[in-house]
């Protein structure tokens, strides 16, 4: 089973759980649409991983952005498998989101606070605490982030791939699926 952990102010719908889906029919592939609340997401979370194990089925994770940084802390806490795109590290560019937000998919609107991410910043999870190692996508391009702070975040704790241009959305998820693919054999 592989848990795809979708962004802030995205949904468990978005384009990329529906392209792994695709792209991946021998695999079960769940995406929930998580609740915006950090805390309330992993215990969401943390009950799929347990569903899973429960049925005696390999788990993996894969998020972006900020289901990147939820899912490294699945990932040391359950020493599991996870592939995180263009992921979030830290807490940082999100106390820059604080006040009213609209979900892009569901349009709930909310309001983002500093408690929200408060409670990121206990999620924070170094490389090296992976006891996997995780696969880990860069566009370049990517104008939210910037590719380097995860390149320095994960270099040498991870298998990292670089795509030219693409931007936060990751343009390159149809051209990296053979190198998913690659990594979830056996582990999923």
């Amino acid at each position: 089973m592989l848990i795809f952990i979708h962004g802030f102010n995205s949904a468990g719908k978005g384009e990329k759980a529906i392209q792994l889906r695709e792209a991946l029919p021998d695999i079960e592939v769940v995406s929930p649409t998580l609740s915006y609340v950090p805390d309330k997401a992993i215990k969401e979370l943390e009950k799929l991983i347990k569903k899973g194990v429960k049925r005696k089925k390999p788990v993996a994770l894969a998020g972006s952005s900020l289901g990147g940084l939820y899912a490294a802390y699945l990932a040391a806490k359950h020493a599991l498998p996870a592939i995180m795109i263009n992921p979030l590290i830290d807490d940082t560019l999100l106390r820059e989101y604080i006040g009213p937000q609209e979900n892009f998919y569901t349009g709930k609107t909310y309001n983002w606070t500093t408690e929200y991410c408060d409670q990121l910043g206990k999620y924070h999870t170094q490389a090296s605490e992976l006891a996997v190692l995780p696969l880990v996508l860069l566009d370049e391009g990517d104008e939210v982030l910037g590719h380097w702070q995860a390149t320095k975040h994960y270099e040498g704790q991870a298998d990292l791939r670089l795509y030219p241009g693409g931007s936060h959305r990751f343009d390159h998820l149809g051209e990296a699926m053979p190198v998913i693919r690659k990594y979830l054999e056996g582990r999923c």
